[in-house]
């Protein structure tokens, strides 16, 4: 049995369902409740629509996902006292770490797909004379396969952090700095680190569903989500090679 099917065993019991679910949907009516009673202002109607109910979740709700997906993986182990019994296995540090981020960010993409299946339903609700925005439900997902970097720095906090709540507090304000670096012009530099936020927040810009990104920034999303992956692992690997100490 390979790890991944291992840690996907150990969560077949968890109520991760609960956020996983309840969030997006809060997220989908919140957002949906302000478009319906703001339509004379925002008339660009899928667009429109999607500037309300991502924003908030978005800042908030899918950092939040994150960490709690995260901090669940990690906490039933410091819970257990399993991660020294994790070490005494035959598998490396590496692969143990991959398999435990791997499955959180499977779970997240799979909270993702659910948000975009509501976000379709309420524009369906609102009977949109713009064609379905095909584009940017795919420019969502292309964000959502950057929220690896936000995986590995949750699985980092969530390894170090014994407990529940605090890693998932972090993952907030994890959020917010994303959302803020993405959106500052300080250093322009900056805004690229987190790239989700970035994508999020271009998306919640544009006034098309198609958005065209030169090469180089592209570039710099693949840097940088590279460098906090590479970053988190080594930091991970050390912390557990120091409790086998």
């Amino acid at each position: 049995m390979t790890l991944f099917k291992v840690e996907v065993l150990k969560l077949r019991r968890a109520r991760l369902w609960l956020p996983l679910l309840i969030m997006p949907l809060l997220s989908i009516l919140y957002g949906s409740l302000n478009y319906a009673g703001n339509q004379g202002i925002l008339q660009k109607e899928w667009l429109s629509l999607w500037t309300q109910v991502y924003l908030f979740y978005g800042l908030f709700f899918f950092p939040c996902i994150v960490g709690i997906v995260c901090a669940y993986i990690w906490y039933g182990e410091h819970k257990h006292h399993n991660v020294k019994l994790l070490l005494t296995s035959a598998y490396s540090l590496r692969k143990i770490i991959w398999a435990k981020m791997l499955v959180a960010f499977v779970l997240v993409m799979l909270s993702q797909v659910y948000f975009l299946g509501l976000y379709s339903l309420s524009g369906l609700f609102f009977h949109f004379k713009m064609a379905f925005p095909l584009e940017l439900i795919f420019w969502a997902l292309v964000a959502s396969c950057f929220s690896i970097g936000l995986v590995a720095i949750q699985s980092y906090l969530s390894l170090v952090v014994k407990s529940f709540a605090p890693p998932i507090a972090l993952s907030m304000l994890v959020g917010i700095l994303g959302f803020l670096l993405s959106v500052q012009n300080i250093i322009p530099e900056l805004s690229y680190v987190l790239a989700s936020s970035k994508l999020s927040s271009l998306m919640n810009q544009t006034n098309t569903t198609h958005l065209a990104l030169p090469l180089s920034m592209w570039i710099r999303f693949i840097i940088y989500t590279t460098a906090i992956v590479t970053i988190s692992l080594f930091l991970q690997k050390k912390h557990l090679k120091d409790l086998m100490k």
